[in-house]
């Protein structure tokens, strides 16, 4: 984060919406597998930003 002045909280995980009130109480909320990464501003280092991004989600781009 420090070293190309980005930030992991937009990587955090998503608030999960939770089921319709007449729902199953025990049954799991869906954990979200596909997110969209929008980058607004990289400076210089977009390569290396890039790489950092493949490396905390574990995903080839």
């Amino acid at each position: 984060e420090e070293k190309f002045g980005v930030s992991a909280a937009a990587f955090a995980a998503a608030p999960v919406a939770v089921g319709g009130a007449g729902g199953d109480a025990g049954a799991a909320a869906e954990e979200r597998t596909e997110f969209n990464v929008v980058m607004t501003s990289f400076g210089d280092n977009k390569v290396n930003v890039i790489k950092v991004v493949r490396g905390i989600t574990g995903l080839g781009l």
